[in-house]
C-alpha cells in the first residue's frame, strides 16, 4: 500500500489550516460560535500546532519512510 498520497493530502490541508489560524492571529480576526468569543491565543498555538504536522506529514512523503 501506498501511503505518500494520503501524506500529501493531509500535509496540504494542515499547512491551509496553518495558514489561516496564523493570519487570524496576525489580523486579528473575530471568531464567534453563538453566543462564545474564542480568544486570539489558541489561534497561535494551534498554527504553530498544524504547521508541525504538516512539515512532519511533507518530509515522510518526500522521505519514503512508510510502511505499507
Amino acid at each position: 500500500m501506498n501511503t505518500k498520497p494520503y501524506l500529501v493530502t493531509s500535509g496540504s490541508l494542515f499547512a491551509v489550516i496553518a495558514i489561516l489560524q496564523g493570519l487570524r492571529f496576525v489580523n486579528q480576526w473575530p471568531a464567534q460560535i453563538g453566543t462564545l468569543i474564542i480568544p486570539l491565543w489558541p489561534s497561535g498555538i494551534f498554527a504553530g500546532v498544524a504547521a508541525g504536522v504538516s512539515i512532519w506529514a511533507f518530509r515522510l512523503a518526500c522521505k519514503g519512510r512508510t510502511q505499507g
